[in-house]
């Protein structure tokens, strides 16, 4: 099957449904927005004419959904990468459970590799927790797959930072997005999920460490110099800098 389609489904098949969800197509011949329904869930499919890359498919479409939807600062985001699955039926489920529970604002993940799921054996567990402290950028990088957050939170981040010399940020868009979530939202307000809920697709040839790894190195480094965001004490409290 397409592996879109296969990503796709996986979101629409949740137990709990989605509001609504919206499917970026980068690179394509022409520009194109339609929408329809896949098992009651409203599907937004938008085929990008041109290369954008995640970090400003990700930006414009929750910028596309809260002109749609008018999103509130307490609506969860929820991103799954187009080659990549949510790994069961209950996975959204156990989002919205962390969050009633918790009262977090963002949570991250742990993983497998598609090639090891495959297979049918056990599988290792991939990424794991941030030890307690929030010197997030100077730790290695955690804050993984399955990666959801509240409108709000990422509605209090600098979008200027999601560039570097005015341009948009072509790898490293997780580090990116989520480094000053996790810096506004404080330890008391991050949760990680230990049970893994995402497969993340090693095979793609379209992985940023395949295609431009050299690239990833250096704006990996770049963003860990960057000044950290200061926590907030509400998610209504934006681009709040250090």
């Amino acid at each position: 099957r397409n592996l879109y389609r296969e990503s796709i489904d996986s979101v629409v098949e949740q137990t709990y449904i989605p509001s609504a969800v919206i499917q970026i197509n980068d690179d394509c011949r022409e520009n194109v927005v339609d929408q329809g329904y896949i098992n009651n869930v409203m599907v937004h499919r938008w085929n990008r004419h041109g290369r954008h890359h995640a970090m400003k498919n990700i930006h414009d479409g929750i910028n596309m959904l809260d002109s749609l939807y008018k999103l509130k600062d307490c609506d969860v985001i929820i991103l799954v990468d187009g080659d990549d699955a949510l790994i069961n039926k209950t996975a959204i489920s156990e989002v919205v459970r962390t969050y009633e529970r918790t009262g977090c604002w963002l949570t991250y993940g742990s993983y497998v590799n598609k090639s090891e799921f495959l297979k049918g054996t056990p599988y290792r567990v991939h990424r794991g927790m941030y030890p307690n402290n929030e010197e997030y950028r100077r730790m290695p990088w955690k804050a993984s797959h399955l990666k959801t957050f509240l409108y709000g939170l990422y509605k209090s981040i600098d979008k200027e930072d999601f560039k570097k010399d005015g341009e948009w940020l072509q790898v490293c868009s997780d580090l990116a997005l989520m480094f000053p979530m996790l810096e506004m939202a404080g330890k008391e307000r991050v949760r990680h999920i230990e049970t893994p809920l995402y497969i993340y697709n090693d095979m793609s040839e379209l992985n940023d460490h395949k295609v431009a790894p050299f690239e990833q190195i250096g704006v990996d480094k770049w963003l860990r110099a960057q000044k950290p965001y200061k926590k907030i004490a509400s998610i209504s409290l934006s681009q709040m800098r250090n």
